[in-house]
């Protein structure tokens, strides 16, 4: 099944080399706090989700009005780092309907998206190479049997994780510093997403020898 995996994921990103090992790469599960962890954990084999169909699908070009915006179904089937490797719903042959897509896309969404914004021009539209195979009923029966376990609801939020911080500039803070191992205070000089930018200073310490006034950058959600 490995080589299987490692053999579709490189016709779906056209790199025939044999330097591509999915094993290799380490998940998103083996980093303490990355963004977006407790959103994408979620995505594991089997999941269903809805992406857009991409700007130069036939479907999109050729065949349906502008105002349309198709969306299509498709199950994940490996996720390395924030990218997955998705199958879109419905392929026949064994080597079609792969491609990758990262995780934090505005593209990806829950099932179920596409009619709840149905009026805003979304639509559940296959892919152009894919779209004869069934009729429109054959291809709804597909769907009520495929679709079995989506994301939840505040997938959709997850963009602001990015880009939320529970901090703020010049709020004061307390931490060990990494070298001296002193609970000391800290200023927040900038933010920057989750990241945040302290400057320790001699004047906020009482051993004061023990550092010198520095900057550096954390994570919001190391021990501050």
């Amino acid at each position: 099944w490995h080589e299987t995996l490692k053999d579709e994921a490189r016709k779906a990103i056209a790199d025939p080399s044999d330097v591509l090992n999915l094993g290799a790469w380490a998940p998103l599960s083996a980093f303490y706090e990355p963004p977006m962890k407790g959103t994408l954990v979620q995505l594991v084999k089997g999941t269903m989700v809805e992406v857009e169909l991409p700007a130069l699908d036939k479907m999109r070009t050729d065949t349906l009005d502008r105002s349309i915006t198709p969306i299509w179904i498709a199950e994940c089937v490996h996720m390395t780092g924030y990218y997955i490797l998705a199958r879109w719903c419905g392929a026949k042959q064994a080597d079609e309907g792969y491609f990758w897509v990262h995780s934090a896309s505005a593209t990806v969404h829950k099932v179920g998206y596409t009619e709840v914004n149905k009026s805003s021009g979304y639509a559940l539209v296959p892919p152009f190479e894919m779209f004869f195979i069934e009729t429109v009923s054959g291809w709804q029966d597909l769907l009520n049997q495929r679709v079995r376990y989506t994301i939840g609801e505040h997938f959709e939020l997850r963009g602001t994780e990015i880009s939320r911080n529970k901090f703020q500039v010049g709020e004061r803070v307390e931490m060990i510093h990494y070298e001296s191992y002193v609970l000391c205070p800290a200023l927040i000089e900038k933010v920057l997403g989750r990241r945040v930018l302290l400057d320790y200073s001699r004047s906020d310490m009482e051993k004061a020898d023990l550092i010198e006034k520095e900057e550096f950058w954390r994570d919001m959600n190391d021990d501050l």
